[in-house]
């Protein structure tokens, strides 16, 4: 994965060679081609798997969305 270094982008935990200058079209194109040509090794891609499993778990946002639910109700 790589996205632009715009604030919300750089707070979901991804190292600082994944991002890109945004709106800079060339810095995309390199950072593109950097990935293509350097696949991931093994422990990249279980630390990729396990910050999105952390971070992005449906089951685990909606059980916490709910949560948060209950706290208001409760008011």
């Amino acid at each position: 994965c790589i996205a632009s270094d715009i604030s919300p982008n750089r707070d979901i935990g991804l190292k600082k060679s994944r991002f890109f200058k945004v709106g800079d079209t060339q810095n995309l194109a390199n950072k593109i081609r950097e990935f293509i040509s350097r696949p991931l090794i093994d422990q990249e891609k279980k630390e990729q798997i396990e910050m999105v499993k952390e971070h992005y778990n449906w089951d685990s946002i909606a059980n916490k969305t709910l949560e948060v639910y209950r706290q208001v109700k409760k008011r």
